[in-house]
């Protein structure tokens, strides 16, 4: 090709290639779908479940009760125990121990109220020397007091002065009880004329209620039952 030629028509090239007009192909949009969230949530619980099975098999029979030093302490139990019957607590099992608890006292109402409240070590009557190991507040509902007993034995009158806070406590008509929580259920032998108020429970007897919460949950966490189940072989050694 003549290079002078080719040099004279490049600009009617140009002007002519600036007036073409192509067709650009481009690829179609994928659309893309919402997120389900409910088959998102599905499939998270599901590799929590499998992550979590692996790691069950691997701890086996460890008691991480025994880990923290609980032992047979009654202070740390009752600390536990009063975690666990709370229906605010973050272990998963909501009001379920605490209702079963209830439903072993004659007579008593059986179902908190959402202003339930319970606290550990605690002095009702604002007096230290009236300490109770868990207190069970339900505003116009009832009032209860659980003693906790694990290796100590009675004090000189002191379910029958716990008696007399509760009735106190309760003085509004609510009902009221004093639990007493031994290894075996024993009577009570310091409630006086008291003695139909207080109401023996064995902490076997928590423990089959723990274990009965688990089988009966459909659905609940792998930890919050790995820790109920685990609680409930704790005490049952007592």
């Amino acid at each position: 090709m003549n290079v002078e030629t080719l040099t004279s028509n490049l600009p009617a090239f140009f002007q002519c290639l600036a007036e073409c007009h192509f067709e650009v192909l481009t690829k179609p949009e994928k659309r893309t779908e919402p997120i389900n969230e409910t088959q998102l949530k599905g499939l998270f619980d599901r590799l929590t479940e499998l992550a979590l099975s692996d790691v069950f098999e691997t701890v086996g029979s460890c008691n991480p009760w025994n880990l923290a030093g609980l032992g047979r302490d009654e202070v740390r139990n009752a600390a536990v125990l009063k975690w666990l019957l709370s229906p605010r607590g973050d272990h998963g099992l909501q009001a379920e121990l605490l209702r079963n608890l209830l439903a072993d006292i004659p007579d008593f109402p059986q179902e908190p109220s959402r202003y339930c409240r319970l606290a550990v070590e605690d002095c009702p009557d604002g007096l230290r020397d009236s300490r109770v190991d868990i207190r069970i507040d339900d505003p116009r509902n009832f009032f209860l007091i659980i003693e906790v007993k694990i290796g100590a034995s009675e004090q000189s009158d002191q379910l029958r002065r716990y008696c007399e806070i509760a009735a106190a406590c309760a003085r509004d008509g609510r009902p009221w009880k004093v639990v007493y929580l031994t290894c075996r259920g024993s009577a009570p032998t310091t409630a006086g004329e008291f003695i139909d108020d207080v109401v023996p429970i064995s902490w076997s007897r928590i423990s089959e209620h723990l274990r009965m919460i688990v089988r009966m949950r459909k659905g609940g966490h792998e930890i919050s039952n790995f820790l109920a189940n685990s609680f409930a072989k704790h005490i049952s050694s007592f």
